[in-house]
């Protein structure tokens, strides 16, 4: 990775989840486990989702991208309810490590920053499928992860799908909305009162095209998600949604972002099909001490039909950690590692 990354562990199979009161928690395959301290890295097992016989081919690699049982989303509230969703099925687990599946609001699954919790233990879950029809797009609140209501409709023909909810710790009660994917449809959006109403904040074409975003002290970081026009991370005021800054060109969407409390952010690109990626590989974009970006990390599509996706946890790590999984991306594809940033 050179000299700034450090691998510390790769663990198979692996995808990180989110980090909650310095605890990764992770899935692999079929298992929820945790990580209290990544320098000794010693696995607990959280729960495991009950697979049928058939369902066991997906111990292996390739069947597990291709049959999507695995674990693909993954949440806990604050009062220790974890709800896990595979390709096709909802499960929540109370604190004593009971499984049971639940019913799904609806035929969809949001994208893996389409889930977020306020103080006051609501979770929020938004709508993600390909909707090439236009229909209503909306958001389910949920305070015990097995009864979703819905809170919120964006009418039919006003977007396609939403990409992510985003909670800002620094404003009290905001969320942010990530919408897609045409000029008119891609949009930042937000919420101060539980999705009582919801207020525009940012619409600048594919600009505001974009899957994750990092809140900051006053400020929106962003990478741009376009497969056909070229990718930048942005930055802007939070006051005002004026036009945003181009603060570096990244070779291709990007879709997650991960961040460390030494101050680090970190936007990886994917590998898919359009004239805006620029080159078969996934990268992982850095910001330095000095607030520049700079590649740290690089691996090659496998040239299957999947998308080279770089994964982040939800949160932010300890200390100069760097976590993250890769999906159709070699070598190591699959792996998920932990990692310290020199440079911070």
């Amino acid at each position: 990775m050179g000299a700034r990354i450090q691998i510390h562990t790769q663990i198979p199979n692996a995808t990180p989840q989110f980090i909650q009161q310095g605890v990764l928690y992770y899935s692999q395959k079929n298992k929820i486990l945790a990580l209290s301290d990544l320098n000794h890295p010693q696995p607990r097992l959280i729960a495991t989702i009950p697979w049928r016989r058939q369902q066991h081919l997906s111990h292996f690699r390739l069947a597990e991208r291709v049959l999507r049982n695995s674990i693909i989303q993954l949440h806990r509230s604050a009062n220790g309810l974890f709800l896990a969703m595979t390709g096709h099925t909802w499960w929540r687990i109370d604190p004593s490590g009971d499984v049971c599946k639940v019913l799904p609001p609806s035929d969809t699954r949001p994208m893996s920053r389409g889930i977020c919790e306020l103080r006051d233990n609501t979770t929020y879950i938004a709508d993600y499928f390909k909707n090439t029809d236009r229909g209503p797009v909306r958001i389910y609140r949920s305070s015990d992860l097995k009864y979703f209501e819905p809170c919120w409709e964006f009418s039919a023909g006003s977007i396609r799908h939403i990409h992510a909810l985003v909670c800002d710790d620094e404003i009290r009660n905001r969320i942010w909305i990530l919408t897609g994917d045409t000029d008119d449809e891609s949009a930042i959006w937000y919420t101060d009162n539980a999705f009582r109403n919801v207020q525009l904040f940012l619409r600048a074409g594919q600009l505001s095209r974009l899957v994750d975003i990092v809140p900051g002290n006053g400020s929106l970081l962003w990478g741009t998600d376009s497969h056909y026009k070229l990718n930048y991370i942005c930055e802007c005021s939070k006051l005002h949604g004026s036009k945003p800054k181009k603060i570096q060109q990244v070779p291709g969407p990007v879709y997650y972002s991960g961040r460390n409390a030494a101050g680090a952010i970190y936007f990886g690109t994917t590998v898919e099909r359009g004239e805006a990626v620029l080159d078969d590989y996934g990268h992982i974009f850095g910001l330095t001490p000095q607030g520049g970006w700079q590649e740290v990390f690089r691996a090659k599509n496998d040239r299957t039909s999947q998308h080279g996706i770089l994964y982040f946890p939800r949160g932010t790590l300890p200390e100069n950690w760097l976590v993250f999984s890769q999906r159709a991306l070699i070598p190591g594809e699959g792996c998920m590692y932990l990692a310290r940033d020199n440079a911070w």
